[in-house]
């Protein structure tokens, strides 16, 4: 019976909405009412610096672009790293956060 309660679980948290996206995994209570906007892959960064192809964190005003046809500007400074990591964009239709392997961004248009 224990292990039918824990497959359960399992399958509810995996089909939740935020942790099938991409890697995002999130306690879905802190994000109610907020929508998923955009996923896909981070293909690289844009900053005072040039272009790189990897994620290096955010800075204020570092730009995140996802697939070929979005893009999302930081507005904190927060360590990450990775090479073309998934990333889900989540409004609440005030505020935008990035999450980003697991850890959240927050960003804007």
């Amino acid at each position: 019976m224990r292990r039918i309660l824990f497959a359960l679980m399992g399958l509810v948290l995996s089909s939740s909405p935020l942790a099938a996206q991409g890697g995002c995994t999130l306690n879905v209570a802190d994000y109610v009412g907020w929508q998923i906007i955009y996923s896909g892959a981070l293909t690289g960064t844009v900053d005072l610096s040039g272009r790189s192809e990897t994620f290096q964190g955010c800075a204020p005003g570092r730009v995140l672009l996802i697939d070929a046809d979005h893009s999302v500007v930081c507005t904190q400074t927060r360590l990450g790293a990775g090479y073309r990591p998934d990333v889900v964009v989540l409004s609440d239709g005030r505020n935008l956060v990035a999450c980003i392997a697991g850890r959240t961004y927050a960003v804007r248009d």
